[in-house]
């Protein structure tokens, strides 16, 4: 076997040297990326993706806020139209069914108290809430709240739970149940009894103890009820139906939520 000269053999091994330089220096343009780099960048951006995706999923379990608060919730829709809102939340734009809302746009919520209600009210408030309606008994507050505050009322210790506020159901025929037809009607089974029996209650006088008939007025009152053909009285236009209840007595101390008027109306459409 022939071996280089000494020097040729110095020769060759310096231009190799020199081209192997020259590609370090030269050959990656300026501002590119190694595949190592890229795989790392690839590596930070995919934990910083999990770390979102952890703190969201972390803030969905938290189970205060509902399914469809914790979509209102998100930062696309704050500003979203109350259309889009809808929509996000799987329900109509309006009418039955739809989010209730103030008259300044605001959501209105149940929010569920673990503690008592009137230390609540000043916690729920700092958070950016209103409160428009109180029941001590049930510990339930009722709130104007805009989406952009959910989350912090979500994050109160003595919220229990948020839930959303939504347009009651209405029924075919507003005679002579009214306009809104009680889900009571078909738990307690007084539609079969109607169809079976062929009773109406017709003649019968119902009691009803509870905190309040018309003292809340938040967000319909009775006057309203009675337009509507949920309660009997002057205005119902349902034949039959225009005498008034008789109140023995109302809850004057304005604590009570109104909820012998929503047993009456569940009475009356069933």
């Amino acid at each position: 076997m022939k071996t280089l000269p000494l020097r040729l053999a110095c020769s060759v091994l310096a231009l190799i040297g020199a081209v192997l330089v020259g590609a370090l220096a030269f050959g990656i343009p300026a501002g590119a990326s190694s595949p190592a780099a890229d795989g790392a960048r690839s590596i930070t951006a995919a934990r910083a993706a999990s770390v979102a995706s952890l703190s969201d999923l972390e803030r969905l379990k938290s189970g205060k806020l509902t399914p469809r608060l914790q979509r209102l919730s998100q930062p696309a829709l704050l500003k979203a139209s109350a259309v889009t809102q809808a929509a996000a939340a799987g329900l109509p734009n309006s009418g039955p069914g739809s989010l209730l809302r103030a008259a300044d746009g605001k959501l209105i919520a149940y929010v569920r108290v673990s503690g008592p209600v009137a230390g609540a009210s000043a916690a729920i408030e700092n958070a950016g809430a209103k409160v428009v309606n109180t029941s001590k008994r049930y510990g339930v507050l009722t709130v104007a709240v805009s989406p952009g505050r959910l989350e912090a009322l979500g994050k109160l210790s003595l919220v229990a739970s948020v839930q959303e506020a939504l347009a009651p159901m209405y029924s075919v025929s507003d005679c002579p149940s009214g306009a809104v037809v009680s889900e009571g009607d078909s738990q307690l089974q007084a539609d079969t009894a109607r169809s079976t029996d062929s009773v109406d209650g017709a003649g019968v006088t119902v009691g009803i103890l509870s905190d309040s008939y018309d003292i809340s007025q938040s967000p319909t009152d009775a006057a309203t009820g009675v337009a509507a053909g949920e309660l009997p009285g002057t205005g119902n236009t349902c034949a039959g139906q225009t005498t008034p209840v008789n109140v023995l007595q109302d809850d004057f101390t304005f604590s009570g939520a109104d909820e012998g008027r929503a047993m009456l109306e569940n009475v009356k459409s069933s």
